[in-house]
């Protein structure tokens, strides 16, 4: 015959065990976590030296974030369980001290059945939430995920015609051609020779390492790191001849006045052969090219300003 709950008795020494055992996991689990989050790269303990890349500590700094903001959470979780648990048991205590002092065996067994009813509930609410916390968090983390080809390529752009190596460009990916010739354009301008026009022949090629003939990159569109795959240090090479300002024909400030909106400060220039003031930049480069000439002043022109024509300009309109 089965033995009642009245006739079993408590092991008390299974149960200091048990508490032991109880009390050292969730000290190893708190010092774990402690290390995780306060910048241990490995949370056991290990007597080698481990390094880590910038990369990789940028990585785990993100994840030491996440995991604090998770352990946080749980502990207050576990903790609001805890008391609400707490609470239950006091409450209960009393009902069911009053139900014996009362000799009701009946009311004293429905009150323990409910009492482990509504602890069996916030168990299974305190279980049920964490597995939510764990699918939003796998979600997350395959959101988070850095999928290939994401990551900026350092490279150079070679101008031949010019002479002119741009270097360090960080390219992107999204990035096309496009972005190249801005930063040709933006190159150029800051050497005083400003970009007129990218024509047909200016092709990129990509040249990736000694004897590489190159790949031409022909479609605007196309980002170039998905498509192209350039290394760090890969090198764009713009062919044929670029069209800049210093090559362009010189033409009279005369005529360019009334072209230009909004109108901007101009040097003007004299001419000490011609005996002549109010020369504009162009003509001291072609009219007067090889003079004695000295800055004049710099002046917002009201006017088609320029006075070489009195001495027969050549790019003006009096030809």
């Amino acid at each position: 015959m089965p033995a009642t709950q009245q006739q079993l008795s408590p092991n008390k020494q299974f149960d200091r065990v048990m508490t032991t055992i109880i009390h050292e996991k969730e000290k190893a689990s708190k010092e774990y976590f402690d290390r995780l989050i306060n910048g241990g790269i490995n949370p056991i303990q290990s007597n080698h030296q481990i390094t880590v890349s910038p990369i990789e500590q940028t990585i785990l700094s993100h994840i030491q974030k996440h995991i604090k903001n998770y352990h946080d959470y749980q502990k207050k979780l576990d903790e609001n369980t805890a008391v609400r648990k707490q609470q239950m048991k006091e409450k209960y205590s009393s009902l069911i001290k009053t139900a014996q002092t009362k000799k009701d065996p009946k009311e004293k067994r429905r009150l323990k059945a409910e009492r482990d009813e509504k602890n069996g509930e916030l168990t299974i609410i305190r279980e049920q939430t964490l597995k939510i916390i764990e699918k939003t968090i796998e979600k997350y983390m395959k959101d988070f995920s850095i999928p290939n080809l994401i990551f900026p390529v350092i490279i150079h752009i070679s101008i031949p015609h010019k002479n002119e190596l741009i270097k360090y460009i960080q390219l992107e990916p999204p990035d096309t051609i496009a972005t190249l010739r801005k930063e040709v354009s933006r190159y150029m301008e800051a050497k005083g020779d400003s970009v007129l026009s990218f024509e047909k022949v200016n092709i990129f090629a990509l040249v990736q390492g000694e004897g590489d003939p190159g790949i031409p990159i022909t479609d605007d569109n196309i980002p170039i790191i998905e498509h192209y795959n350039p290394g760090p240090g890969a090198l764009f090479v713009l062919q044929g001849h670029l069209k800049c300002a210093k090559e362009a024909p010189k033409i009279c400030y005369k005529v360019l006045h009334p072209t230009l909106e909004p109108i901007v400060p101009i040097d003007y220039w004299t001419c000490k052969n011609c005996t002549l003031n109010w020369l504009c930049g162009a003509c001291v480069e072609s009219c007067h090219k090889g003079h004695d000439v000295n800055h004049f002043i710099k002046q917002t022109p009201t006017w088609a300003c320029c006075y070489c024509q009195k001495k027969k300009c050549l790019i003006g309109n009096n030809k």
